[in-house]
C-alpha cells in the first residue's frame, strides 16, 4: 500500500515539475536560473533505468509510461539546447559542475555494488546511484546566481519532492529494505542528505543576503536625530576679508582727497 501511494506522490510531483517546466519551454519564455546539466542527468537516469523494456515487458501502460518519461526529458533537453528563443537564456556561464565528476562515481559504484553482474542490471543501478546527484548543478547554479524567480525554485522543490516520494517505502521500511535492496536503500538515504544540505545552503543564503541588505539600508539612511557640534565645522573667512579691501581702498581715497 505504502509503495503504491509512494508511486502516486511521486508521479503526481513529475507531472507538476515537468509541466511547468515544459509551458514555460514551449511558451519562449525566460529560463534564467535552470540547469541543462540537471535535465541531462534526468535523461540520462531514465534511460539507463528503462533499459529494461528492451528485454522485459511488464504492459502497455508500463511501458507507455517509461517511454513518455523518456520522451519528455529529451524534449526538454533538445529544447534548451537547440531553440535559440530558449538557449540565448540558458544561462552555460553558471551552469559549471563537471558531468564527468557526477558521472564517474555512481558508474563506479554500479560495476562494484549489483545484484547481479548484468549489463542491464549494472545501468539499472547506476540509475539509482547517479539519481541522488542529479540535483546537484540545479542547486550549484541557484547558489550562485542568489537571486531566481518563483518557478526555478518551484521546480527544484517539486524535483525534490518527486524523488523523496518515490523512495518512502526504501525509507521508511529500513528493516526489510537492508535486506532485500540494502543498495537501494543507502542510494535513497545518501539522496535525502544531498537534497538536505542543498535546500540548507539556499536557505542559509537567502537569509544571510536579508542581513546584509538590513546593515546596508542602515548605514545608508540618514540619522535626522544626531546633534551636530559647532566645533566639528571649520569656517573660512576668505570672503569676508575679500569684501573688506574694497572698502578699505574707498578710505584711504576719501583721505587722500
Amino acid at each position: 500500500m505504502l509503495d503504491l501511494t509512494a508511486a502516486y506522490l511521486g508521479g503526481a510531483f513529475h507531472v507538476a515539475s515537468r509541466g511547468l517546466l515544459l509551458f514555460r519551454l514551449v511558451k519562449n519564455m525566460p529560463i534564467y536560473g535552470l540547469s541543462l546539466i540537471t535535465q541531462e542527468l534526468f535523461l540520462i537516469t531514465y534511460l539507463m533505468r528503462y533499459l529494461e523494456l528492451l528485454a522485459i515487458f511488464v504492459s502497455i501502460t508500463d511501458f507507455a509510461l517509461k517511454v513518455a518519461k523518456i520522451s519528455v526529458a529529451l524534449g526538454i533537453v533538445l529544447l534548451i539546447r537547440y531553440s535559440p528563443a530558449v538557449n540565448k537564456t540558458y544561462e552555460a556561464e553558471l551552469d559549471t559542475v563537471p558531468r564527468i565528476l557526477l558521472l564517474t562515481p555512481p558508474f563506479l559504484l554500479a560495476i562494484i555494488y549489483n545484484r547481479v553482474a548484468m549489463v542491464v542490471e549494472i545501468f539499472h543501478q547506476f540509475s539509482w546511484y547517479l539519481e541522488p546527484l542529479v540535483l546537484v548543478p540545479q542547486f550549484a547554479l541557484m547558489y550562485k546566481r542568489q537571486k531566481y524567480d518563483t518557478w526555478v525554485a518551484a521546480f527544484t522543490a517539486l524535483a525534490a519532492a518527486e524523488s523523496v516520494s518515490q523512495n518512502l517505502g526504501l525509507l521508511t521500511q529500513s528493516k526489510e529494505s537492508l535486506v532485500d535492496n540494502p543498495y537501494g536503500f543507502w542510494a535513497a538515504v545518501a539522496q535525502v542528505c544531498v537534497l538536505a544540505v542543498g535546500v540548507m545552503l539556499l536557505i542559509f543564503q537567502k537569509v544571510a543576503a536579508a542581513q546584509q541588505a538590513g546593515l546596508n539600508e542602515s548605514v545608508n539612511k540618514p540619522n535626522f536625530g544626531e546633534v551636530w557640534e559647532a566645533n566639528k565645522f571649520q569656517f573660512n573667512d576668505d570672503i569676508g576679508g575679500n569684501a573688506a579691501k574694497p572698502a578699505a581702498a574707498g578710505t584711504s581715497t576719501a583721505s587722500a582727497v
